[in-house]
């Protein structure tokens, strides 16, 4: 059986920055310092992409950024397959992906191999085996700070491909700073308008009768009315648009600090809602400003994986460690755990990283 390990050679415009030889399942491409590629520049999403390889079938799946992932030229749909050769962008970074197949060959050791040894072995060859594909395992041994703190990363995954990757608590709610851009900028607009009122308001038409007048009797001109700031108001309420418009995006931010599962239009990601509690829209990671937690239904399977520990879902039920909520458990995560959770036929990893001094 072959594997197929990757051989990239990342650049940054024309020049080459890195070089990496990878063969994980699952390679993970952002701005995040957790990014087995961690290409740092702003047209990159935290996660904007992963790479999945399963034997010899290796594909780039884009995690819906807003830039895009462009292959040899042409920006996919959601992912596509990768060949040998490909070259992949990512804003001002070109990975050129190169495959290396590794042959797993069994040889023996001495030229004489007993009979009963050989026919043993022509036996299993001749059966067939069925090769199990290791579960994909998530790294929670890197971690990104922002600003200070730590984030939850929640993976979603059918099988071996990724389906979905966010960060619960990553995102500073900043509404709260709309009313005062908006008010800024709303007094930069009106103080503006009313300057080029005062100076509109002048008596332009007498003004002129007074110049034509003065030409024609060669008398002295006549002082122009106003003070002359019409154009500073003009530029004034069009500088006041800037902080107006940032006071409008403001209003509009939403910074979400659970992650939730169901059918509803608001729900992180969309399942079949039966045997939820809620099927709009379920927490399975309900975030705050200190911690985390977990929240599951009896019908959910998975463990939690705290100081070297793994505990099943139902030991913590078991042992009262997680309480019951209604229909459902929750359990307060500490820092630096991690828990595997499938329901159904999705499997969520949740990663906290340990708060750091």
């Amino acid at each position: 059986m072959s594997t197929t390990t990757l051989a990239i050679k990342i650049f940054y415009g024309d020049q080459l920055v890195d070089t990496k030889t990878l063969a994980q399942d699952v390679i993970k491409i952002g701005k995040l310092k957790s990014s087995h590629l961690c290409l740092d520049d702003e047209s990159v999403a935290r996660m904007h992409a992963v790479i999945e390889v399963s034997g010899e079938d290796v594909r780039i799946i884009d995690l819906g950024s807003s830039s895009g992932t462009v292959l040899n030229g042409q920006r996919i749909d959601k992912n596509a397959a990768l060949s040998d050769g490909d070259v992949l962008e990512f804003g001002a970074y070109r990975l050129e992906v190169g495959f290396v197949a590794e042959q797993a060959a069994a040889a023996p050791e001495a030229a004489g191999v007993a009979a009963p040894m050989m026919a043993a072995a022509a036996a299993a060859a001749a059966a067939p085996v069925m090769m199990a594909r290791p579960p994909i395992q998530i790294d929670a041994s890197e971690f990104e700070v922002q600003n200070g703190s730590r984030v939850a990363e929640v993976v979603a995954m059918y099988g071996t491909t990724v389906l979905d990757v966010q960060h619960v608590g990553q995102l500073k709610n900043r509404k709260s700073q709309g009313p005062l851009w908006l008010a800024i900028g709303g007094a930069a607009i009106l103080g503006g308008i009313a300057l080029f009122g005062m100076e509109a308001s002048e008596d332009w038409g007498g003004y002129k009768d007074k110049i034509i007048e003065a030409q024609a009797s060669g008398g002295v001109m006549p002082q122009k009315p106003g003070n002359g700031l019409g154009g500073v108001g003009i530029a004034l309420a069009l500088l006041g648009l800037i902080p107006f418009g940032i006071g409008m995006m403001r209003m509009g931010d939403f910074a979400p600090r659970d992650y939730t599962i169901g059918e509803g239009h608001d729900a992180t990601f969309h399942v079949p809602p039966a045997g939820l509690p809620s099927p709009s829209g379920f927490p399975l990671v309900r975030g705050s400003d200190a911690e985390f937690a977990l929240n599951f239904t009896q019908g959910m399977t998975g463990e939690v994986t705290l100081d070297g520990q793994t505990i099943a879902l139902s030991q913590l039920v078991a042992s009262g460690r997680a309480a019951a909520a209604g229909s459902h458990y929750t359990f307060p995560l500490p820092p630096g755990s991690s828990c595997r959770v499938t329901y159904q036929d999705v499997t969520f990893y949740v990663i906290w990283s340990r708060q750091g001094p």
